[in-house]
C-alpha cells in the first residue's frame, strides 16, 4: 500500500483571518500614536503659550512698576509729558521707566538708564515700543518687540490719587499728578479668554 506525503501549509481562509488581525492591530496601533502625538502637539504649543504670556507679564511689569515722572522731546521739539495714553496716535500708552540696565556705560554712544517705552495692538499684536534716547533724535531709534499673540481686545485705564478709574491719561482732574496710581490691562486672548492685570506705580 502506498502513502501519499502531506505537506502543511495555510489554507486561504486562514490567510485572510490572519491578514485582518493584522490590518486591526496595525490601525490601532496607528490610532494609539496619532493620539500620543496629537497630545504631545498640543502640550508643547500650550507651554509655548504660557512661555509667551510669562515673559510679556515680565515686560509689562518691569515698566510700569518703574515708572517715573520725565517728560520728553521728539524729532520735531515736541514735548511728550511724562505719561501719556489716549485713543490718538499709534501707541496706547506711551511713559518713562527707570532701571533700564546699561552693561557699556561708558562706552559711545553713551546711554542712559531711563527709557522711553510704548504699547500698541496691530494685527492682534501686542508690541512693547522703546526708544534708545529718551529725547529722540530721529524716528528711527524706535524699535519694537512682540510680546502677546492672538489679542481680540486690548484695553487699560489708569486710577488717579483718589482712587477714580480713568480711560486716558493726564486724567481731566482737580488735581493732576504726572503719573498714575495703578494701572489695568485687560487683554483677551483667541484661545484662553480675558486676563485683567494690576500694576502699582511707585
Amino acid at each position: 500500500m502506498s502513502h501519499r506525503s502531506r505537506q502543511g501549509g495555510f489554507t486561504l481562509l486562514e490567510l485572510l483571518v490572519a491578514s485582518a488581525i493584522f490590518v486591526v492591530i496595525g490601525v490601532m496601533s496607528y490610532s494609539g500614536w496619532y493620539e500620543i502625538q496629537k497630545l504631545k502637539t498640543g502640550t508643547e504649543a500650550r507651554a509655548q503659550r504660557l512661555d509667551e504670556l510669562q515673559r510679556a507679564w515680565h515686560w509689562i511689569a518691569g515698566d510700569f512698576e518703574q515708572a517715573l515722572d520725565r517728560p520728553v522731546r521728539d524729532q520735531l521739539g515736541t514735548t511728550h509729558v511724562t505719561f501719556e495714553a489716549n485713543d490718538v496716535g499709534d501707541l496706547l500708552v506711551e511713559f518713562t521707566r527707570a532701571g533700564w540696565t546699561n552693561p557699556a556705560a561708558g562706552i559711545v554712544p553713551n546711554r542712559s538708564t531711563l527709557q522711553r517705552v510704548g504699547y500698541a495692538v496691530e494685527e492682534q499684536k501686542l508690541y512693547r515700543y522703546h526708544w534708545y534716547h529718551l529725547d529722540r533724535f530721529d524716528s528711527d531709534s524706535k524699535k519694537r518687540r512682540l510680546l502677546i499673540s492672538a489679542v481680540e481686545a486690548f484695553s487699560i485705564r489708569f486710577m488717579d490719587i483718589g482712587n477714580k478709574w480713568h480711560d486716558d491719561w493726564p486724567a481731566q482732574t482737580q488735581n493732576p499728578t504726572p503719573l498714575p496710581r495703578a494701572v489695568e490691562l485687560t487683554v483677551e486672548l483667541a484661545d484662553i479668554g480675558e486676563i485683567v492685570r494690576l500694576f502699582s506705580i511707585p
